[in-house]
């Protein structure tokens, strides 16, 4: 997604203006500070699947993985990393003028890990992917 859209912190842009990464991922909103909720977005694009007739697994999985790094910093309030991730492919997604939306909810965490639950959808809010992660708390 870009290392100016990965290195973005919580609730800011990172270098660049939002949604400069080369898949165009950026921001799409967040909730209150210590939510543990953030969303985002990126185009349902041609330049995703050159050779496919459809996006890629591993692709759509690195929105969902990106929205649940942010949910949890958000919960936590510092950054985090994602340790683990399932992923339900819910429907094929082919390239087409949309949006891709991840929204991603953290819930309760422990000392070191926090869960978050990430819904990928298209433009009419159609699941596509259900994605299940669990993110480290990188504090020392």
């Amino acid at each position: 997604l870009g290392l100016a859209a990965v290195s973005a912190e919580p609730g800011g842009a990172g270098p660049g203006p939002a949604g400069a990464g080369p898949a165009g991922a950026g921001p799409a909103g967040a909730g209150p500070a210590g939510s543990g909720k953030y969303a985002c977005t990126m185009p349902a694009s041609q330049w995703l699947c050159p050779t496919a007739p459809a996006i890629q697994g591993g692709t759509l999985v690195m929105l969902a993985q990106l929205a649940a790094e942010r949910a949890v910093a958000d919960l936590l309030g510092r950054r985090a990393a994602i340790t683990q991730v399932t992923a339900s492919f819910v429907r094929m997604v082919f390239p087409r003028d949309a949006l891709l939306t991840a929204r991603a909810t953290a819930s309760r965490h422990s000392r070191n890990l926090a869960p978050a639950a990430v819904e990928l959808t298209d433009e009419t809010g159609r699941a596509l992917v259900e994605v299940s992660a669990t993110c480290y708390d990188t504090a020392p």
